[in-house]
């Protein structure tokens, strides 16, 4: 595999990230309007105001919990992400070093 293949697979996985973030937005956003929709649906009901207030008091410790566990899990994935790019990069710097690779032949690297 040469270093143009690699440097496409990593344009194209770089595209996959986006989309994969692009849908994370759209689920988040789904997410907060149902929040929302139940908390107003909630405020509307016709419970007596302590019972519905201790509702969605505990509602929204659910779901700042839940939320905190999904940014966990997104950090660890950036992280690691991370780390794969960089040694990605450290790879490919190293082969320009030693001139397994010359400059002409590594397209432009910083957008990795």
């Amino acid at each position: 595999m040469g270093i143009k293949d690699y440097l496409e697979n990593v344009r194209k996985e770089r595209e996959r990230a986006e989309r994969r973030e692009s849908a994370i937005k759209v689920a988040y956003g789904l997410t907060i309007g149902a929040a929302l929709g139940a908390v107003g649906g909630l405020l509307f009901a016709p419970k007596p105001g302590k019972e519905t207030r201790e509702e969605i008091a505990t509602k929204a410790r659910e779901k700042a919990e839940s939320t905190k566990e999904t940014l966990a899990e997104k950090k660890e994935a950036m992280a690691e992400k991370k780390e794969e790019l960089r040694g990605k990069y450290e790879e490919i710097k190293e082969k320009r070093q030693t001139g397994e690779e010359s400059p002409e032949e590594v397209e432009d690297t910083s957008t990795l």
